[in-house]
């Protein structure tokens, strides 16, 4: 006597589904790695650019307030900063120019230099500063 089979209902996953779903997944968590990542060094990115920002207005306001005769080209100084875990030295150059005969106006010019990644960035401030007691 020959036996009738009835087909087995088969409602699981093949295997060959399984690794479609794992490659798909894999290559979605790739590219929000990826995300994170740029994002991440963006962020690093912009926050030693804003320290550098800092580091050149304390150093302008210092100018400021020293006296005129007192002003002078300077540098480089060294200033070493901390973030997250790590230390970037940003180096600071101070540039006094003298602009007339009488020298009764002077340009300061402080320029902040770092490096991040390997490349090298910078941030210069400039302000003009007269002799007190003098017109224009």
């Amino acid at each position: 006597m020959c036996r009738i089979r009835k087909p087995l209902d088969r409602k699981g996953v093949s295997l060959v589904e399984v690794l479609i779903a794992m490659a798909l997944f894999l290559f979605v968590f790739m590219a929000l790695l990826q995300t994170s990542l740029l994002s991440l060094d963006t962020n690093v990115s912009n926050m030693l650019r804003n320290e550098a920002i800092k580091i050149g207005a304390m150093d302008m306001n210092d100018a400021r307030n020293t006296l005129f005769n007192n002003v002078a080209s300077g540098g480089p100084v060294v200033v070493d900063r901390s973030f997250r875990n790590m230390t970037v030295p940003f180096s600071v150059n101070t540039t006094v120019v003298n602009l007339d005969a009488a020298p009764d106006n002077k340009q300061v010019t402080i320029t902040v230099f770092w490096t991040w990644k390997g490349r090298n960035y910078s941030h210069a401030v400039s302000t003009i500063i007269r002799r007190p007691g003098t017109s224009s």
